[in-house]
């Protein structure tokens, strides 16, 4: 990280929960329990990450799943996010 890059990090299930707050800098310490993993909807997680970068910045959303979505559609909602998303399908 460098400037004024921030990190923070979003649990996703069938919801979306905040697991650690946008800092610029210090060690990433975040509780990453699913909320409601009956579900998977990484567009509502786009969403939802996107509602935290202010707007003079260049966002950056690293995405890490299993891929199994079973609600929403994840490559309309990085389409509609107009910028380059990062994926990293875990194999489990």
């Amino acid at each position: 990280m460098q400037g004024r890059d921030q990190i923070g990090v979003l649990t996703v299930g069938a919801d979306t929960r905040l697991a650690f707050v946008p800092a610029e800098k210090g060690k990433v310490v975040a509780e990453l329990s699913v909320p409601d993993g009956s579900r998977s909807n990484l567009a509502r997680g786009i969403t939802a990450a996107l509602s935290y970068f202010p707007d003079d910045v260049s966002p950056r959303i690293v995405l890490i799943s299993d891929g199994n979505e079973t609600t929403g559609n994840v490559q309309e909602a990085a389409r509609s996010a107009a910028f380059q998303i990062s994926t990293k399908q875990l194999v489990l």
